[in-house]
């Protein structure tokens, strides 16, 4: 069955047709979600009710990951104890990176990660400054993990994250 002239360019042009328009929502696609705004490569927001009992499970996971490390002298050296803690909080990080948020606690939640990524950077130099008997940069990073501390216990009552505000290092 021979299709006329006719025929042949109209197929051909619905087939142009839906090739650009499926290009053009395939574009569209990539940098939001239909109507919210939310950028695909973040995670999908959690509400205000499920977002701090989110966080404050990471928190209270990470305590307990804390909690587990032998004291420095029981079996861990000082310098790996505080190179455990570094990894054990930026495993924090990229968890919390993980958590979606609602537009109202976006930029203070960025902070809180980049305050938990600050922190575990700050525990890995003073790893390397134990191991190095370094005096002044033990000082250093032992005072910038105390600000960054208290920065985040601030951070997380504005977020009203309960279960992250203090944490106690041996």
């Amino acid at each position: 069955m021979a299709m006329s002239q006719e025929t042949r360019r109209r197929v051909v042009l619905i087939v142009v047709v839906l090739i650009v328009v499926t290009m053009v929502l395939a574009s569209t696609g990539c940098s939001t979600t239909a109507g919210t705004g939310q950028d695909i490569d973040e995670p999908a927001p959690l509400s205000a009710e499920f977002y701090p009992a989110a966080v404050t499970d990471i928190c209270a996971a990470t305590d307990e990951r804390l909690a587990e490390l032998p004291a420095p002298g029981d079996g861990l050296a000082e310098t790996d104890w505080a190179g455990e803690v570094s990894r054990v909080v930026e495993t924090e990080a990229d968890a919390l990176g993980d958590v979606g948020t609602i537009s109202d606690v976006r930029d203070d939640h960025r902070t809180f990660i980049t305050n938990t990524r600050d922190q575990a950077a700050q525990w890995s130099l003073l790893s390397t400054a134990i191991a190095s008997a370094d005096a002044d940069g033990i000082d250093s990073a032992r005072t910038e993990i105390l600000e960054l501390s208290l920065g985040r216990i601030e951070l997380a009552e504005e977020l009203g994250i309960s279960g992250c505000r203090e944490r106690s290092f041996r």
